[in-house]
């Protein structure tokens, strides 16, 4: 018997055609994008940020050269001074949805990924040239592709609403092959950075850092885009155009928290405070390895990538506001996620090439890491994705989808931040994201709360005690009271220039927040209305819930006392759940007020022993990333039972210290 062996000559392997069949993979991940945008689109996953750039967007579409943004008080350029964002005007006459606009964004996100690959692979290609090791190249070039399919930061950024950073990573890196090839094209892309957005000019710094140490040969052009840098950004500051920017964040870097205006401030407090600085770096250490990790972490030290990184390292980790550094809500991290897979490459690849024999053993065995690394990351945090942007449910959405097709367009919302994006082609919007007082900019305006629904920023109880003012006021009459979502028809009243929301922590009408088996009975004045059990529910209903959602942002330990406006003929059960563990605190059995309105009590502690503090997921070693702290300690819920044949009315709940 004799045996067939094939022998396969490794460097015969076309890596062109490798190549040609990862940029093909990268066309597909784009329709994946638009694909899972559209989907989020559906479900009104777009927020408070979208609502800036889509109402720009209306307005130039609709002759509007300089559009003013409701929802910010300003003039749309005033955010970022992104010009470049005149030009996506066309598209909104070949598909006119808010969704449009997240294609525009994926589309420059794949441009920018592609022209990245493409350096990377003539890296490799040259040094497979120069000394051939295909297997190495082989895994250099699946490297470079899962770099930046796998990083599900990337991902994340384009579900993080629109905003204009993709565009200026993007002309940042042409801007930055242009200079290293002596290309004629630098200053055009130069130009476009810059017109993409103020950022633009902080990273343009980075560029110039990587010519100078480049050498003599383009230190000209190099002190020639830093002047440039320097002259829009001081531009930028006279128009008024940087007010969007997070100087905020940077006010530890004086003694007494300064309100820093400008990047100048900023360089100050840096040599005013530096040991601050080093602190805020090393709190936010983990999530700054988060940012670079995916992309093989080194590149953040190679010579044409590293000034760019760390520039936009510096800026994002430097601001204590912990949205920055997080690379979980890192659109603001994008040069990270394209410029260290690009250095990577570079310095895997120049070792290649060098005489450090020892090292050299080691490379494949490296990017073997690298691309497991990624799969990690890929694994660990891309299934999250859907739960962290899509909080609204299908019947929600829908019903949503009716609203928005019921108001005027020419009447001003006011909507819930969290699923506010879709309602943003309008002139008249402001989104609900705290207490306080809403300018009524038309005739008839419309206000949608959703206490329950969305990316939201105001907590539950503060929404549903929105829901009771506005039901109140009798100018304001419900539109639909369905699936989570309240929305009102109001008329102003001469005179009235302002609506103004209270908040209220601790007392919520029970109403807004019906359960399987109850029904919301709206009659007489608002204070009055109230939920009621249904025999035709229950019958339906595997739970009997009468009140459930209603939910409690607690910040301390301590001995409170529930409340409980109720009216029931028959037993009811009340139940007091920590969210957080899903469990249950305490409950009252056998309730039974004989058919009169009473208040019951519900007295109850919280412990260490007895309570789970909000903990927001972090990742699995070494895949990890801290998101930002969630803004309250403990999350708590009433639950409404009827028995059997009761009949079961709930007004009002509440929880007080005691």
């Amino acid at each position: 018997m004799t045996m067939l062996s094939v022998t396969v000559n490794p460097r015969r392997l076309n890596l062109r055609l490798i190549v040609k069949i990862l940029i093909g993979l990268f066309v597909v991940q784009f329709f994946a994008l638009a694909a899972w945008n559209w989907y989020q689109y559906q479900r009104f996953g777009l927020t408070f940020d979208f609502v800036q750039f889509g109402q720009a967007w209306w307005g130039l579409a609709h002759g509007h050269l300089n559009p003013y943004v409701t929802n910010k008080n300003s003039y749309f350029y005033q955010d970022h001074s992104a010009f470049l964002f005149w030009a996506t005007t066309p598209f909104y006459f070949i598909f006119p949805k808010p969704v449009m606009l997240m294609w525009i964004q994926d589309a420059a996100l794949v441009a920018t990924e592609l022209i990245a690959f493409r350096w990377m692979t003539d890296i490799i290609q040259s040094a497979e040239s120069e000394s051939p090791n295909t297997p190495f190249s082989l895994l250099a070039t699946i490297a470079s592709f899962a770099f930046f399919a796998l990083d599900p930061w990337i991902y994340w950024s384009m579900s993080d609403d629109f905003h204009v950073e993709i565009f200026s990573v993007l002309f940042l890196l042409l801007s930055l092959l242009s200079l290293k090839n002596h290309s004629k094209t630098l200053f055009l892309w130069v130009a476009l950075a810059l017109l993409s957005s103020n950022l633009a000019a902080t990273y343009l710094l980075g560029v110039v850092v990587a010519g100078l140490l480049a050498g003599k040969a383009w230190r000209t052009k190099s002190l020639a885009i830093a002047a440039t840098a320097f002259g829009w950004t001081g531009f930028v500051s006279l128009i008024h155009g940087d007010e969007g920017s997070a100087f905020f964040g940077y006010g530890y870097l004086f003694a007494k928290h300064t309100k820093v205006k400008s990047v100048g401030q900023v360089a100050l407090g840096l040599l005013h405070r530096p040991f601050a600085a080093l602190g805020m770096l090393k709190s936010h250490a983990v999530n700054i390895l988060a940012c670079i990790s995916p992309g093989g972490t080194i590149g953040a030290f190679a010579p044409w990538t590293f000034g760019v990184l760390w520039v936009a390292i510096l800026e994002n980790a430097l601001n204590s506001s912990p949205d920055f550094s997080c690379a979980n809500l890192g659109y603001q991290n994008l040069p990270e996620y394209i410029l260290v897979p690009i250095g990577t490459i570079f310095i895997v690849t120049a070792i290649r090439l060098s005489k450090w024999e020892l090292v050299k053993k080691y490379l494949n065995a490296f990017l073997i890491i690298c691309i497991f690394m990624s799969m990690g990351w890929a694994i660990v945090w891309l299934p999250k994705t859907a739960t962290t942007w899509i909080r609204v449910p299908s019947d929600s959405a829908k019903v949503l989808s009716a609203v928005l097709r019921e108001i005027p367009e020419t009447d001003e919302a006011l909507i819930s931040q969290g699923v506010m994006g879709d309602f943003s082609l309008r002139p008249y919007l402001l989104g609900i994201q705290k207490a306080g007082n809403f300018k009524i900019l038309t005739p008839h305006f419309w206000v949608v709360i959703t206490p329950n629904l969305g990316i939201e920023l105001l907590p539950p109880v503060d929404s549903e005690h929105l829901i009771l003012q506005v039901a109140s006021m009798p100018n304001c009459h419900v539109a639909t009271d369905s699936s989570g979502v309240w929305a009102f028809a109001c008329t102003r009243v001469p005179g009235e220039t302002h609506l103004k929301f209270g908040a209220n922590h601790m007392a919520v009408p029970a109403w807004t927040s019906a359960g399987n088996a109850g029904f919301t009975v709206l009659s007489g004045s608002p204070r009055n209305w109230y939920l009621a059990s249904s025999a035709e529910l229950q019958s339906r209903s595997t739970d009997n819930y009468i009140v459930t959602g209603d939910y409690f942002y607690v910040k301390k330990y301590g001995h409170y006392v529930g409340k409980i406006s109720m009216k029931s003929s028959g037993n009811a059960t009340v139940q007091l759940w920590d969210v957080n563990a899903n469990r249950e605190l305490g409950v009252l059995t056998d309730v039974n007020t004989n058919g009169t309105t009473q208040t019951v009590t519900f007295p109850f502690a919280l412990t260490p022993a007895n309570v789970v503090q909000t903990k927001l997921f972090s990742g699995v070693w070494p895949w990890i990333s801290y998101p930002p702290p969630f803004y309250t300690k403990f999350v708590l819920e009433y639950r409404v039972i009827a028995q059997p044949g009761a009949e079961v009315r709930v007004g009002n709940i509440s929880i007080d210290k005691q």
